[in-house]
């Protein structure tokens, strides 16, 4: 009797450990490192960023980042410090900009707050602010009742005591900096 009680024990944890690598490898399939739309899109293989130069995306993903690559090259403000806002994490880094505050994804519901709103105060210097358009519209012209969020009012609300003005925009990306 206590082998067979073994032996079930030892058939449900390999049962459980097996469903649990398929529902693994399902969501890899799926989601792990891909963009949206990319299973139904052709591929586009990035070449005019050396940081991300040979990823594969969908076409809409590559032309808006490498054109917002190119912008920043040509106006000197790649390798600057940025602020950035909006499921764009990743631009820090394809651009070599370090973040003025902790969190290069300051929207996330983790980042609080609280500290957002410390780090913005203490921000010295008029540091480049990248955000997602798609999300954010013109945080610039964007009325006080329009806003989805309290960190989306803090950086609107900041850009606009410190004098910024959009200088590029995009389908995916603004670029703002101070006067």
């Amino acid at each position: 009797k206590k082998i067979a009680g073994l032996v079930a024990i030892i058939y449900m944890l390999v049962l459980v450990l097996c469903v649990t690598m398929f529902q693994g490898i399902c969501f890899g399939v799926q989601f792990a490192f891909r963009d949206e739309g990319l299973l139904f899109a052709e591929h586009v293989t990035i070449t005019e960023n050396e940081k991300l130069q040979g990823m594969k995306t969908n076409a809409e993903t590559a032309a808006t980042l490498e054109s917002l690559t190119a912008f920043m090259k040509e106006n000197g403000y790649y390798g600057n410090e940025a602020l950035f806002f909006g499921h764009i994490p990743m631009v820090s880094y394809a651009c070599e900009m370090p973040c003025a505050v902790s969190h290069t994804w300051p929207s996330l519901a983790s980042y609080p707050t609280s500290q957002y709103r410390e780090e913005l105060a203490a921000v010295e210097g008029k540091p480049v602010v990248v955000y997602e358009a798609t999300y954010y519209g013109d945080l610039l012209r964007k009325d006080a009742s329009e806003v989805s969020s309290v960190k989306e009012s803090l950086l609107m609300e900041f850009m606009r005591e410190r004098n910024y003005y959009e200088v590029y925009r995009n389908e995916k990306y603004v670029v703002c900096v101070a006067q």
